[in-house]
Parts: structure tokens; C-alpha cells; sequence
């Protein structure tokens, strides 16, 4: 398959056509063709994968405990409803594996010929996330964890749902042991709570601005268009 055609399979791509591309950069790469654009294609193809939205709606739709977005608030459950989302966190985070190999292709497309992306800049990847109320144009792809920071958007509030949980029960569970008889908590107790209030203010912001900084990473790489 020439460049021509594997260039036409990217125009309105759907994640079989990504898969052809991807094969047929296989072939080209086995039988001596280490050329910068078969990597380069090869890399956004396997990135067009990751981010396809069957597989985007699919896996991240249900990342949020049922019970816990129902509110229900016995620790058993939350405990119970936590370790599913844990579950299927990790799943989702094995397929977005395949966004890294991308990126190896892409380094290695650029260490042939760094002005690859430019000869082809025309060649993008869109998905749409139904989580975060847009759709994100892709010229490069980027690591699993930053693709799915992007993608899984505000969802990732719910895991600091236990933090958060455990901050409003902290001070009964501190008084119990560190407490004197009028209710007020001695040094040791103060310290405790300052510390991990401390702690929770620097998750909070670091997941607010964590979204930002990879696209102040990329620039123009990344387009992202609110719907």
C-alpha cells in the first residue's frame, strides 16, 4: 500500500481504518522500510485507536461508582463501590496503553526526520468526550496517563470522594484521642488536622490545574473545542 492510499484512511478515520493503517505500517516496517512517514503514520493510527469514541464512551461512561454517585453512605458500600472503580480504572488505563506506544513511534519518526509532523500536518486525530463536554483534535500523540486526564475530565473528582469523606469525620476521630474533656484538641491533634487538610488543598489544586498544564504542554497540538 502506497503513502497516497494510507494518507486517504486517515481522512474521516474510523478505528478499523486506523487498524488497516497500522497493519500495513507493520508490513512496511518488516520488510525494511524504516521510513520517518511510516512511523509517523504508524503513531497517529495506533493514537486514532486509543482515542476512538466507541472505545472512549465504552470505557470511561462508568468510571463513577454507581452507589457513590447515588450517594449512599454507608462505608461498607462506599468501600465496596470504590474498589469497583478501581477495577475499572485500571482496565481502562490497560487500553489507553497503546496512546504510549504511539508516542515511541512518534519520537522515533522525528529522530528519522523532525520535520515529519509538518509534512504532514494536515493528518489529525478527533475524538469527542461525552465527560468533559468536548471534542479534542490531536496533530501528535500524547501519553496514556495525559490522554486520559484529558479525556476523563471532571470525573476525576470522585477520587478524592474518600479523602474528602474522611476530612469531615477527621476532627470526631482526632478528639477521641486527642481531646480533652471540654472538647478542644491538644498540639498533637492540631497538627494532625493542619497537616492533612494541607495535603488535601494540594490534591484539589493539582487535579484543578493538571489539565492545563498538558495543554500549555503541547500548544497547537492539541485543539480543544467546547461544545
Amino acid at each position: 500500500m502506497d503513502i497516497k492510499t494510507l494518507l486517504n484512511l486517515f481522512t474521516d478515520a474510523k478505528i478499523e481504518d486506523y487498524v488497516n493503517i497500522v497493519e500495513q505500517c507493520d508490513k512496511q516496517i518488516q520488510s525494511n522500510n524504516n521510513s520517518a512517514a511510516i512511523y509517523y503514520f504508524r503513531a497517529m493510527a495506533k493514537f486514532g485507536i486509543a482515542v476512538s469514541q466507541q472505545m472512549t464512551n465504552k470505557l470511561l461512561l462508568y468510571t463513577i461508582p454507581v452507589g457513590v454517585a447515588a450517594g449512599l453512605g454507608t462505608a461498607g458500600t462506599i468501600a465496596k463501590q470504590s474498589a469497583i472503580m478501581q477495577n475499572k480504572i485500571n482496565k481502562i488505563e490497560k487500553h489507553y496503553k497503546i496512546a504510549d506506544s504511539a508516542v515511541k513511534d512518534y519520537n522515533k519518526a522525528l529522530s528519522l526526520d523532525n520535520n515529519i509532523p509538518r509534512k504532514y500536518n494536515y493528518i489529525k486525530v478527533r475524538t469527542t468526550s461525552d465527560l468533559v463536554g468536548a471534542d479534542f483534535i490531536f496533530y501528535r500523540p500524547i501519553s496514556s496517563k495525559e490522554l486520559l486526564s484529558l479525556l476523563a475530565g471532571n470525573r476525576k473528582w470522585w477520587l478524592l470522594f474518600i479523602p474528602l469523606l474522611f476530612w469531615l469525620i477527621l476532627p470526631f476521630i482526632l478528639l477521641h484521642f486527642y481531646g480533652d474533656t471540654d472538647g478542644n484538641l491538644d498540639n498533637t491533634g492540631l497538627f494532625i488536622e493542619f497537616a492533612y487538610t494541607l495535603v488535601l488543598i494540594i490534591c484539589v489544586l493539582f487535579i484543578n490545574n493538571k489539565d492545563k498544564n498538558i495543554l500549555q504542554k503541547y500548544g497547537d497540538d492539541i485543539v480543544v473545542i467546547e461544545k
